[in-house]
């Protein structure tokens, strides 16, 4: 079966169409998506400001919150690194996908430490590298 060439040029239109909108819904998407982290971010911080660095350690689950990690660790991280004295304030981490779930990517951001992430994905890593905090914090992405 043979199409005409003017039916064949409108199906290219319409697919390059249906590929720019969807790059414009992508696009959006990642906006949407900074956005909402930093609201995470800053009911993070005021969580954070209530903490008393004087007084005694609380059980950690009292210092559990999430912005990026999977579970309450983003929390439990900040306490801990509060009572230490960090002079290489440098991270770590294996396995981290597209590095939108973790346990550094808050460190990184709201404390502004460098780092290292790796995953043996080639794509996940690639991703990384075109996103806002390869280039604007100090973090190097490597396949492992």
């Amino acid at each position: 079966m043979m199409f005409p060439l003017s039916r064949l040029r409108k199906l290219a239109r319409e697919m390059l169409s249906a590929k720019s909108t969807v790059q414009r819904i992508e696009e959006r998407m990642v906006k949407v998506r900074a956005e909402l982290d930093k609201g995470l971010i800053l009911n993070a911080r005021t969580l954070m400001a209530a903490w008393n660095p004087e007084g005694p350690m609380q059980p950690f689950s009292d210092y559990e919150f999430q912005v990026f990690s999977q579970f309450g660790d983003d929390g439990i991280i900040q306490r801990l690194i509060r009572g230490l004295k960090i002079e290489e304030q440098t991270f770590v981490e294996f396995g981290v996908q597209d590095y939108s779930e973790s346990n550094t990517r808050f460190l990184l951001i709201n404390n502004n430490w460098r780092g290292l992430i790796l995953d043996c994905s080639e794509e996940s890593m690639d991703l990384v590298r075109r996103s806002i905090l390869h280039w604007r914090q100090d973090l190097t992405v490597a396949t492992a």
